[in-house]
């Protein structure tokens, strides 16, 4: 290969996820899939045919222990191997601006996919990105610690108990929402669909972050990185 097809290969994509990102990524969605799914089993009975999956209740119920352990573990892991990243990430997705602002203002016609809609100047992460990944941060915290709560409750008070039954069931019902709403935006919807692309090799093309993400694509113009 010429030196000038290298260098045109090398600016058609560009990291957004790097390792650590992505293996954090899919061990904390694996567990917490593992985590939804013997959570409606152990809940209701409306999903007793899940049963068999996981070989009887009892079963799931120590299968969701051991998988909510390494849900909550996953922050952990991430700090350990990549600290900077991390922080990095966390001060992204709770800084929002006026054009993040924008993007949110103008979400049902991005969702639709309408010819119309313009992208405002986005960062890394858009708006909606942001929003989502916050939520689900937020939400998460709340499920390990109600969790922890439920797991040893001969530890802890009637009251407490009583509190973190409904905040851990509600916590994860959204969070499985948000979730559903991320898959349909990572694989699906065809503005945002290269997302699942990026989480699984961690590139994106250049030309769709151009549009989408004007803010970072100039930025990684001034550090000569496209």
């Amino acid at each position: 290969m010429t030196k000038k097809k290298e260098q045109v290969a090398k600016v058609e994509m560009v990291e957004k996820f790097p390792l650590d990102q992505r293996v954090v990524h899919w061990i904390g969605a694996i567990s917490f899939i593992i985590c939804a799914l013997t959570g409606l089993l152990l809940f209701t009975t409306a999903f007793d045919f899940l049963a068999p999956l996981f070989g009887g209740k009892i079963m799931a119920s120590r299968i969701h222990r051991l998988a909510g352990v390494v849900f909550a573990i996953t922050p952990i892991v991430a700090l350990i191997w990549n600290g900077r990243n991390l922080r990095e990430f966390l001060r992204d997705i709770t800084h929002f601006d006026k054009d993040d602002i924008a993007f949110l203002k103008g979400f049902v016609p991005y969702i639709l996919n309408s010819p119309g809609f313009k992208y405002p100047p986005q960062g890394k992460y858009n708006g909606g990105e942001k929003l989502q990944a916050f939520a689900q941060v937020f939400l998460g915290v709340a499920i390990i610690i109600t969790g922890f709560i439920l797991w040893f409750d001969g530890f802890f008070g009637q009251t407490l108990l009583q509190l973190s039954v409904p905040i851990h069931g509600i916590a994860a019902l959204v969070t499985m929402l948000l979730a559903l709403g991320h898959i349909f935006f990572a694989a699906i919807n065809p503005r945002s669909n290269a997302a699942l692309t990026g989480m699984t090799n961690g590139k994106v093309p250049v030309e769709k972050i151009k549009v989408s993400n004007a803010k970072w694509y100039e930025q990684l113009k001034k550090e000569n990185k496209i």
